[in-house]
């Protein structure tokens, strides 16, 4: 009985581990973000510019919603510390693939890759101001300048 609860508990740590999450960029016109808008589309330009990546969101498939800044302002992450998780979870993937196979995982550490694939989902906050914004549901498309 007691294995079986330390198994338990073990399964529900790395159930959590491995789950995916939520991301929230902020969008910081200020500090040359910016976008581009043609037809029913918006296209997120951060900085900074690592490669030539780009968010883009479709409001015929996802509305933007308004909220509150202070319920969201703890998951706000910057675009150089979304790039850095991609690059631990890609890092991760590549690790787990040699020590299962024995050979070396760079097809996880050389991109192109679905970045969305590592997410639950990935959202924009675009500030309005001090207390509010809009939450933009995006996809990441990855491009190599």
């Amino acid at each position: 009985m007691k294995y079986k609860l330390c198994y338990l508990f073990f399964l529900l740590f790395f159930v959590k581990i491995n789950a995916q999450e939520d991301i929230y960029i902020f969008f910081e016109k200020g500090k040359g973000d910016f976008v581009k808008e043609e037809n029913d589309l918006k296209r997120f330009y951060l900085k900074p510019s690592i490669d030539a990546s780009y968010f883009v969101h479709n409001e015929n498939a996802q509305k933007p919603v308004e909220v509150c800044f202070e319920t969201y302002k703890d998951k706000m992450i910057s675009k150089r510390e979304a790039n850095e998780l991609v690059m631990g979870k890609l890092e991760s993937k590549a690790q787990k693939f040699e020590e299962e196979t024995g050979l070396k995982g760079n097809i996880y550490r050389n991109p192109p890759y679905d970045y969305n694939a590592l997410f639950k989902s990935v959202y924009i906050y675009f500030k309005i101001d001090s207390l509010k914004g809009t939450l933009y549901e995006v996809h990441w498309n990855y491009a190599i300048e």
